[in-house]
């Protein structure tokens, strides 16, 4: 109810906010070019700082702002490469002000804005938090087969690539198959999936014309953002159309039978009211791998709570290796007044490809993510109401064969205000978010919780930020959230001290907590992830299930059971039975007519029925990986706890700032404690079986033959005879999850070097240093923990941009070091590996509307995995020609 009143509140606003009226007597123009050459600079940007209205100058130079009241004003002049410019000045009634502006080169761009830090502009050197910021001109000259792609090389920044398209990213470690640990967001809005909350970086509908900046803060960010952003936020910021107008359309092709397409049109109604429609497409055929555990035939089915719906087959169980990506978004920008501006937007994709999950690779079969936003801004208050949602279309686990029929919606609310005190000394930004979790499968992935499964989190913050010295600015911070599977709530605090020796250079030191809570399938999963055809026909399945704000517990050992430990089992052989002693030789009689009904000559045996005092039992749980039993002893099963939230504490101490006029240096050092990460999805319920030494002895001497007696006993201590399941099940399932558990600390660091040898040639480079990626299992944890990522990785560019900007180029190589890596998927030593990128644009002299563009990754085909279970990546080239007009 809480939610709906805000949500309702947010629209009450939106359709009533009175429209001021503005009065239109003075015209502001100019020309800005480039102090060294004299040339013009297109795109530059011209704002009326109070009135937060501008123009982008045109390839000329030239811009112009109608409708200006007359007054004094500050304007502001800026530029990507160039120092920023400001000067008063004044608009008279009736009057055209010229201004012409000479801007001073500024290749390291030390003077950007962002927003994503502190959820308002700031400077990037005023920033408590490490910004990593890759602008419009970088993006262009790329041609990404994915929009992640522009990050690589940032530092601190995992990417795993696992197909052409497809790729896992995380800041500081902790990845994962289906990882949403970085908060990924375009124009303010979450666009993980909805309920599995995974970044599907292919599904963002917006082209790579259409994006203005991407802006990366690598650590903690609870504090403003609230859940699933302990590792951090990319933010990808798109072009208003009141700001840029335009069509871009291009063309690509490339290896593994790569197509690309993409087309963006901005344009204006009126001066106040614009558009922008893009679209983008891909085909191509995709790395090749085959996953062992996947059988090499099938049925389809839908899973339900009352058994499997047999859609076809058996049919031959083949990977899909085409790709398919095609997407639309539309935005219109309408600005009421000078202090009023509304954005309407919405986009559309759809992809095939094959994607990883923790229980194996999906094949995904037009899946569908789509979006609608409204978001407003007066003045200081920032209001939106976006939706979120996901159709899997005919997607399906490539182990099971079964649908994966998900089609979940997120619903989220936002408002937020900001406002200063004594002239700006004092600085605060407050706000609340509501986020509407509403899983939907249709009961395949989440069984007999389908009906039982929404989750609501509601998030209030507050900032604080205000200078103590000119020198000096303290910022603190705060959040609590509440969830709706979880008690209590949290809080996730932050507190940050920069200092500003010069203007060009400043140090923090900042403190800060924050948190990831479960995804839907963490706590309300409940499908078939292995059936009975992969136990060559044993009555059993591995089960994924949530785990319940109850957790799971075993039936304890009570003194009175004979089992092995005391435990107890329930067995398919004997279901009505219930609960019985986990011991072996109690179930001969069920055992031997189930191997006479596989045609196994057991004349005999029936009279045969060992005792516990000459036969011993054996406990072994599943591997879902190489379907082999491994063993395990009686003081390995334990208790499945409620999962908790993870929760990192970060202290961080940083400099970022120019050494000289063309060196910028940043450099970042962090200590990090994670308290309950969640491990990896396994068979959590061990299974009992005859141990087969003391079994064989006892058939010999029985006086059955030695050979017979060997083959029997192999034969019959393979068969799994009861799981210990715990007492919340009715079942014999295996059951596989996951659990929170264990408390790591590590350290890091990186820095960064970016350094411009002229206007036309620089050089960058990063390191990234982690004082451990794997923690053995401790005394009471269950299994070991790992970052998932490298210890060592770093990067080098070299760019060169041409002065008349007719030619640009950059190669890049980068190294990332060996790593281990523990999932549900396999576990397996990743070896390090070295590539060579390079990237290339060219604008064509008999038409400088015709820009080519040749990208290459991994230059030199060295051939390499990044992540377990994904195929063996090597060379992939693309060239692109795009026409702007």
């Amino acid at each position: 109810m809480k939610v709906q009143v805000l949500c309702y509140n947010i629209v009450a606003f939106l359709l009533l906010l009175p429209l001021q009226a503005q009065s239109q007597t003075g015209i502001l123009a100019g020309t800005i070019t480039d102090a060294e050459t004299n040339s013009a600079i297109p795109n530059a940007r011209a704002v009326v700082s109070s009135l937060k209205r501008g123009a982008v100058a045109n390839a000329a130079g030239e811009f112009r702002i109608e409708n200006l009241p007359a007054a004094t004003y500050t304007i502001t002049i800026s530029s990507l490469g160039f120092r920023s410019h400001t000067e008063r000045v004044v608009i008279a009634d009736g009057k055209t002000t010229a201004v012409n502006v000479r801007l001073a080169s500024d290749p390291l761009e030390t003077e950007q804005v962002i927003v994503t830090a502190s959820r308002k502009p700031e400077r990037i050197l005023n920033a408590p938090a490490s910004v990593s910021v890759v602008d419009a001109a970088q993006i262009v000259a790329r041609t990404p087969l994915s929009p992640v792609e522009n990050i690589r090389g940032l530092p601190s920044v995992d990417i795993v690539s696992t197909g052409l398209q497809q790729n896992i990213v995380v800041v500081r470690g902790f990845n994962s198959a289906l990882s949403g640990r970085m908060l990924t967001m375009v124009d303010n809005r979450i666009v993980n999936l909805p309920s599995l909350r995974s970044n599907l970086f292919q599904t963002i509908s917006v082209s790579n014309e259409d994006i203005e900046r991407i802006e990366v803060v690598a650590g903690p960010a609870s504090a403003m953002y609230g859940p699933n952003s302990a590792g951090g936020v990319m933010h990808t910021l798109t072009k208003s159309p009141l700001e840029h107008q335009g069509t871009t359309v291009s063309l690509a092709g490339g290896e593994r039978s790569l197509m690309l397409g993409s087309f963006s049109h901005s344009a204006l109604f009126t001066e106040s009211f614009g558009f922008r429609l893009s679209g983008q497409f891909m085909r191509g055929n995709d790395w090749e791998y085959f996953d062992p555990a996947e059988p090499d035939t099938i049925i389809r089915a839908v899973p339900t709570p009352y058994g499997r719906v047999v859609k076809s087959g058996p049919i031959s169980n083949k990977r899909d290796f085409r790709l398919k990506r095609q997407g639309l978004d539309a935005r219109l920008d309408y600005r009421w007044s000078d202090d009023l501006t509304s954005v309407l937007s919405g986009g559309v994709a759809q992809v095939s490809d094959i994607e990883l999950s923790g229980v194996g690779a999906i094949q995904v079969a037009d899946g569908v993510n789509s979006y609608a936003q409204l978001r407003t801004t007066y003045k200081n208050l920032f209001v939106q109401m976006y939706l979120t949602s996901v159709n899997t279309g005919d997607s399906y686990f490539l182990r099971t064969g079964d649908f994966q029929a998900e089609h979940s919606l997120m619903y989220v609310g936002q408002a937020q205000h900001s406002f200063e005190l004594a002239n700006g000394r004092h600085r605060f930004v407050y706000g609340a978010d509501a986020l509407l979790t509403r899983p939907s499968s249709d009961y395949t992935l989440y069984g007999r919780n389908e009906d039982s499964d929404d989750i609501n989190e509601l998030g209030y913050f507050g900032q604080y930020e205000t200078d103590l010295t000119e020198q000096f600015k303290l910022v603190l911070a705060a959040r609590y959230d509440s969830h709706s599977q979880f008690k209590s709530g949290n809080w996730s605090p932050r507190a940050a001290l920069v200092y500003k020796p010069t203007e060009v250079g400043s140090f923090r030191l900042t403190y800060n907590q924050s948190y990831e809570s479960p995804m839907a399938l963490d706590l309300f999963a409940d499908f078939v992830a292995a059936d009975q055809s992969r136990f060559q026909g044993l009555p059993y399945n591995a089960r994924l299930r949530g785990v319940p704000k109850t957790g799971f517990h075993f039936k304890r050992p009570d003194g009175l059971g004979k089992g092995l430990g005391g435990w107890y089992m329930r067995t398919p052989f004997a279901p009505a039975l219930g609960y019985q002693d986990a011991e072996a030789t109690w179930t001969w009689p069920a055992v031997v007519p189930f191997l006479q009904s596989r045609g196994l000559d057991v004349s005999g045996l029936a009279n045969l029925q060992p005792s516990p005092a000459v036969v011993g039992t054996s406990l072994r749980t599943l591997n879902l990986n190489t379907l082999a039993f491994d063993p395990v002893q009686p003081s390995d099963i334990k208790d499945i706890d409620p999962i908790d939230l993870s929760r990192t504490t970060t202290i961080e101490f940083g400099y970022q700032g120019l050494l000289s006029d063309r060196l910028l240096f940043k450099a970042t050092l962090y200590r990090e404690n994670t308290v309950n990460p969640l491990g990896a999805y396994i068979v959590q319920t061990p299974n009992v079986f005859y141990d087969y030494a003391t079994l064989n002895a006892y058939l010999v001497s029985q006086n059955v033959s030695p050979g017979r007696a060997d083959t029997l006993a192999k034969l019959i201590s393979s068969i799994p005879l009861g799981t210990i399941a715990p007492i919340e099940t009715d079942s014999t399932d295996l059951m596989v999850t996951t659990r929170s558990f264990g408390d790591v600390t590590f350290w890091g660091g990186d820095v960064s070097l970016a350094y411009a040898l002229s206007r036309e040639w620089s050089f960058s480079g990063s390191y990234t240093y982690v004082s451990e990626n794997f923690f053995g299992k401790s005394l009471g944890d269950y299994d070991d923990i790992t970052l998932n990522a490298p210890r060592h990785k770093g990067s080098f560019a070299v760019a060169y941009e041409s002065s008349g900007l007719s030619l640009s180029a950059e190669t890049r190589l980068r190294y990332v070091g060996e790593f281990f890596v523990i999932s549900g998927i396999g576990r397996e030593t990743i070896p390090s590996y070295t590539i060579v990128d390079v990237n290339a644009s060219y604008k064509l002299p008999f038409d400088r509307h015709i820009t080519a563009y040749c990208s290459i990754q991994n230059l030199l085909d060295y051939r390499h995995k990044e992540y377990v279970g994904v195929p063996v990546l090597g060379r992939i080239g693309v060239l692109r020609i795009g026409y702007s007009f």
